[in-house]
């Protein structure tokens, strides 16, 4: 992720100013580092370095010269957020943050400071060594910066500490150029972003600083702020005082996909603002399934429009909310269609919001081309657009009912054809001569609740048709007009679980968000509605048919979520849930049921049902089994009349667990248990 923050900085910094420059340091001594310096060798006191009580660790430490402490300028870019420039005409660092702009040039005693010429305290100079790096003098530029500095001379440590501030308010913007989050302080501060990709979460820590938001009703009673934005890119954004002593502000930014940002600080200094932003990189054409294609690389998936304009012919994609930082405005492609493709920053004058920041692509067409009818899909965050008129007339798919569909291929003659289904990857092929078809080759985007997509390919003197389907079929063929046309039925098929219908039930949501991972800080109600949607479409593909308490972020009440399991007559309750401790060392999986003597609802032993679903999920993941529980007070598996078990897939504040649990493999382990279990206890 592009990351551009013009922040809070403290200053200690490190620039290659000549790439690939030799980074030579000998120690001769305990203490002491040779380094090359004004053409000459020299040797140097090394010191430590802490911000924020972090030690600070590099190529180049930080040394001793005339009696002031010299650091290296990469800290300032690789810890704590700023833009560092080297500018080698003029033979001068810059660093922008704050607002501020500091030029310094090695062996100078003078500073440029927001235009302004200071005399560096004490005299001593910027300094470069080993032909390539640059050392600025500690405390000048950290307090310039806003920042304390002590030292301890025991331990030859500067400790720099950012003042502490308070996080004031934290709002959503949708309506300037970029999506945004806007944080406001009551001064400078510092941030650490954590990306976590699997859960399209970007969280944002603030040290030293504690939350007091002034707006009471965007917290709740624990102080905890949770905004629901539900607007692409932005899902949700809370936060809540995630240290004390020291203090440490944590946001987290739930997000449709994680996409590109970036970091600026506040014109005033007082807080940040994080930018969404689709980057786009470059125009090529490709062939995709045959199919010839422009593709528009983007950074993230986009919201887009398109339409055509005629007088010229040409096809317009607008992208929004996205960024066009490439010098290059014409794009030549070699197509019998299009003549060439434009692509910038759109002055949209008033069509879209005035503040909508908006890339169009032009698809000029060629003068006396037939305009094509363009179909747009997006590919791995690419927007792919196919222009070629094909001839998919020999083929007529429909669909029939929710899990039922038909598909007939028309022949020139009679033909002979082979269909052949391959159901661990739920694809169909069906085989002719290919001269006894006429019908170009492509792909048809079918997307019903049976069909993906129809790829029509050739291999050899054959025209194969692939039909990728979304779930086990059965099917039968029927030949019509004596062999010229065929004609395939294709239905969902209801294996020997069909008739059983399972409740999966994520637990927590909305405002309860159960327990909190230790390192991550990921909320347990995240986890358990990633494992349900994984085990739902686990179960579909099994045979089962089942139904989510929650497929969202929701609050759903207990007895709610009893209730409706009821109402629908389901054969069995699965609840999910990780589980936590004091003692972050304790972990392991166990499975809760409440007896049928616990509940006025229950009417067959429940122990069988949970005892099959725990051995599964304990031998599938192969964690400590902790085992089965009574626990008759437990809402959804005491008011559940179905057989039903709670699944406790984990402890999430043992960090070792945590990592685990935080992977698809681990994630994947446990629906497979769950899945035997439920298997093995139907088939008894």
């Amino acid at each position: 992720m592009k990351k551009i923050a013009i922040l809070f900085v403290v200053a200690f910094l490190v620039f290659n100013v000549v790439l690939n420059a030799p980074a030579l340091i000998f120690a001769d001594k305990a203490g002491y580092v040779k380094v090359h310096m004004d053409g000459k060798e020299v040797s140097l006191m090394k010191v430590n370095v802490e911000i924020n009580g972090q030690a600070l660790e590099s190529d180049v430490p930080p040394l001793v010269y005339d009696e002031r402490t010299l650091v290296p300028i990469r800290f300032v870019a690789e810890n704590l957020n700023a833009e560092v420039n080297w500018h080698q005409e003029e033979q001068e660092a810059v660093i922008n943050a704050l607002g501020k702009e500091i030029i310094l040039k090695p062996n100078s005693s003078q500073v440029i400071i927001d235009g302004e010429k200071k005399e560096l305290p004490y005299g001593v100079p910027a300094k470069i060594v080993n032909d390539g790096r640059t050392m600025v003098p500690l405390r000048f530029v950290s307090e310039e910066l806003g920042c304390s500095v002590k030292w301890d001379q025991e331990t030859l440590t500067a400790s720099i500490q950012a003042e502490s501030q308070e996080v004031l308010d934290i709002d959503v913007d949708m309506n300037t150029d970029y999506p945004r989050v806007v944080v406001k302080t009551s001064g400078p501060v510092l941030y650490n972003t954590i990306e976590l990709g699997d859960f399209n979460k970007l969280v944002i820590d603030i040290p030293n600083s504690t939350l007091n938001i002034e707006d009471e009703s965007k917290v709740d009673t624990k102080g905890i702020l949770n905004l629901e934005v539900e607007k692409y890119p932005i899902k949700a954004v809370r936060s809540s005082q995630f240290k004390v002593d020291p203090n440490v502000t944590r946001i987290a930014i739930d997000l449709d996909n994680l996409t590109d940002y970036e970091i600026n600080y506040l014109s005033n200094g007082e807080g940040f603002e994080i930018k969404f932003i689709n980057n786009v990189s470059d125009v090529v054409a490709e062939e995709i399934d045959g199919n010839k294609a422009i593709i528009i690389k983007n950074s993230n998936k986009v919201e887009y429009s398109s339409f055509v304009l005629q007088d010229p012919n040409r096809i317009v994609i607008d992208l929004m909310s996205s960024n066009y930082d490439v010098d290059k405005y014409e794009y030549e492609i070699d197509d019998e269609l299009i003549s060439g493709i434009r692509v910038a920053q759109f002055d949209h004058d008033g069509y879209y919001n005035e503040n909508e920041k908006v890339v169009r692509v032009v698809l000029d067409i060629k003068e006396n081309a037939y305009m094509p009818e363009p179909q747009i899909e997006t590919i791995d965050n690419n927007l792919v657009i196919f222009l070629e008129d094909k001839d998919f007339s020999s083929i007529d798919y429909n669909t029939l009912e929710s899990d039922k569909g038909s598909l007939e291929i028309t022949g020139l003659k009679e033909t002979d054809y082979d269909v052949v289904y391959d159901d661990e990857v739920n694809t169909m092929h069906v085989r002719m001569p290919k001269d006894n078809i006429e019908i170009d080759n492509g792909k048809l985007n079918i997307d019903d609740d049976l069909v993906e997509d129809i790829t029509i390919k050739e291999d050899g003197e054959e025209k194969v048709f692939e039909i990728k389907l979304k779930k086990n079929i059965e099917y039968t063929s029927f030949e019509k007009n004596g062999k010229k046309n065929i004609l395939i039925v294709m239905e969902y098929k209801n294996k020997k679980y069909g008739d059983k219908l399972i409740i999966i039930d994520a637990g927590h949501g909305g405002k309860d968000p159960g327990t909190t991972a230790i390192n991550s800080k990921i909320h347990e109600k995240e986890l358990t509605l990633m494992v349900a949607k994984r085990l739902e479409k686990k179960l579909n593909e099994i045979g089962f048919k089942t139904y989510l308490t929650r497929d969202n972020d929701e609050y759903i009440g207990l007895y709610e979520r009893t209730d409706k399991a009821n109402s629908m007559d389901g054969d069995a309750f699965i609840s999910i849930h990780f589980n936590a401790h004091n003692n972050p060392d304790v972990k392991g999986i166990e499975t809760i049921y409440c007896p049928s003597y616990g509940s006025d609802q229950k009417t067959e032993d429940q122990y069988p049902f949970a005892e099959t679903i725990h051995s599964a999920v304990v031998d599938a993941i192969g964690g400590i089994d902790r085992g089965i529980n009574r626990r008759p007070e437990i809402v959804v598996t005491r008011e559940s009349k179905m057989v039903a078990a709670l699944v406790e897939l984990g402890f999430i504040s043992n960090p070792e667990e945590e990592k685990a649990i935080l992977s698809f493999d681990y994630i994947d382990k446990a629906v497979d248990g769950i899945s035997e279990g439920l298997m093995e206890y139907f088939d008894k």
